[in-house]
Parts: C-alpha cells; structure tokens; sequence
C-alpha cells in the first residue's frame, strides 16, 4: 500500500511526459489468429542470427543467476536453461513466433547481477562485448562469416546494451544489427550511444504507464568554476530518467498500447507482450516505406490481440443465457 502510494505521489509531482516531439502518429495493429506469425515451411537461414536477451534490473537475486548462470555475468545458451526458468520461457515464446528471426538454437541469454548502480551495468556491458567477440571468432570459425545479431533488452538491460558503445576497441570486431529497448530507462551518460556505429538499427518501445521507468535514478554532477576559480560541483535535480532519446535515423521509437491500455513496466517482460513482439518489429520495419517515419514525431501503436478461447466461450455462454431469459420474458 505504502509503495502504490509512493507512486502516486511521484506521478503526481514528475508528470509523466506525454510527447516526446512535436506530434503523435497514431497506428493500429491487429494481431489474428489467422495473421500471427507462425512457423513457416521455409528453411532456416544458414548461418542462422544471433539473439541475446539482456534482463533488467534485479532487486533480489534470482536462482537462476547462482545456478544457470553459475553466479558469474555470462552469455549461455537458452536451449541449456531449466524448463521451469521464464527466461528460457521467453526465447521460445519469441522462437515460435518467428522462428526464422529468433531461431531457439542460437537464441543466448545474458546473465548479471542486476544491482542498480552504473558501475555494475558498465562491467556488465565489458562481460557482454568479451563474449560476443569470442562468440564473433567461433562463428567465423564454423561459418566463415560474421554473426547478424539481435540484442533485445528489458528496463536497465538495454542501458548494459548501449554500454557496449563505450567499452568497446575500435574497430569493433562485430556489430549490432537491431538493438530491441524495451522499457528503457533513457539518462543522460548513456543516451548518446543510440549514435554510435556498433549499432545499425534500434527501436525504442515505452508506455506513458510505465513509472519506473523514469524513477530510475541517475545521479549527475555539473561540475563549474566560481567566480574565485574554484572548482565546484552541483547534482542535477530531479535526479530521474526520461522517457525519449533524441531524435536519430537509426532510432525508431513507438509508444505501445494493448487492447486499448498502456502497459506497465513489468508487462514488457511477459509472455503475452513477447508473443506479439515480432509482429510490432515487422510492423514498425514496414513504416520505413512511409514518408513521415523520418519526421520527428512520437509513434503510438494500438496492438489489439485475440481474446483467449476460454474467455469467449463464457461470453458466448454469457450472451446465450441473456438471449433466453429475454425470450422468457416476452413469452
């Protein structure tokens, strides 16, 4: 009670911000039975992608992270990971769905403690460039090619992501073909590495729901020199995240509904969102065609998915039980 409290506290004094430019593209996606991506006749591609699911923030440490993980920071295989582990759950749900996209077989996931200090994020980023450059060497070794990876992170996941940008040599031996921000919160050491060349595509998907994204704290000092010459430091207030990275051509960011509601923080990281996920990246790679993708606007997508079949049935049953207390009635 007390932390929902807090919350509404926080909304109320840091209105979350609606516009992240200067105008609202509104799109709608429908998301069938018949429509959904679904596993298709055509063969997997040779070499098949890379993809690395990068977690968020943790407050408490999970099993997984001292045995799947072994307590160390980490890319493994999601194919080795427990049945019982959502993670594992998440890349299978992404593999069916667009099996040629998300193959399960060369689907990794990226274990880290998951404090919440920058510290801990920049060592983590430094763990996940040393593995995927070894990972870059085996795949040359096996395909003579270098690997197409896709990195999709949750919450502070995609800030160890864009860390690569800062701990990596140059040149770098790989490079990023799409970096997936879910719910990221955007600070200001980090958000200009969305620019760098590591990365050739990046999408960026918020809900004007999601608070913690931008209570996530960053802690910013403006150092200056007063008018004696002596150095001093001021921290910048108020010391929360912000939703919007700024404008880039590479950097495509969507405002996501479901069903008619924006989601919240955690929602990101659920099956039902995972599920859809590669329908709302074809989706927003098909706007590229479109003469305002480029303008400086803020995407809001209305996904609507189907409603389970349990639930329509007891609709159905719902309405058919009405319809004859109705004729009852008249009779």
């Amino acid at each position: 009670m007390k932390r929902t409290l807090i919350i509404l506290a926080f909304s109320v004094v840091y209105p979350t911000p609606t516009i992240c430019y200067h105008k609202i593209i509104k799109k709608k996606l429908i998301v069938s039975y018949a429509n959904r991506l679904r596993p298709r006749s055509q063969t997997h591609p040779s070499p098949p992608p890379v993809t690395i699911w990068v977690h968020g923030t943790r407050f408490i440490r999970r099993p997984m992270h001292e045995t799947f993980f072994e307590g160390a920071t980490r890319l493994r295989l999601a194919k080795y990971a427990p049945e019982e582990y959502y993670l594992r759950t998440i890349a299978q749900t992404l593999s069916k769905n667009d099996p040629l996209r998300f193959p399960f077989g060369t689907f990794y996931l990226f274990g880290w403690s998951g404090k919440l200090r920058a510290t801990t994020r920049e060592d983590a980023a430094k763990h996940l460039y040393n593995d995927l450059r070894n990972l870059t060497t085996a795949y040359k070794k096996r395909y003579q090619e270098k690997p197409i990876i896709r990195i999709i992170t949750h919450s502070h996941g995609g800030t160890v992501a864009l860390n690569l940008a800062k701990v990596q040599t140059s040149p770098a031996p790989f490079h990023i073909k799409e970096l997936i921000l879910l719910a990221c919160p955007v600070q200001k050491n980090t958000r200009g590495y969305i620019a760098d060349p590591l990365f050739e595509k990046l999408y960026a998907l918020c809900s004007s729901l999601d608070v913690v994204q931008l209570i996530a704290p960053q802690i910013i000092s403006n150092i200056y020199r007063t008018k004696k010459g002596h150095l001093r430091s001021k921290m910048e207030w108020p010391p929360f995240s912000n939703r919007c990275f700024p404008g880039n051509p590479k950097l495509t960011q969507v405002k996501i509904k479901m069903n008619g509601r924006a989601l919240f923080h955690h929602e990101f990281n659920t099956k039902p969102f995972v599920k859809v996920l590669p329908r709302i990246i074809t989706t927003i790679n098909s706007w590229e065609n479109e003469q305002w993708c480029n303008e400086n606007g803020a995407y809001l997508l209305c996904v609507y998915t189907p409603k389970p079949k349990r639930l329509l049935r007891k609709q159905l049953a719902h309405r058919m039980h009405n319809s004859s207390r109705v004729n009852t009635r008249i009779r």
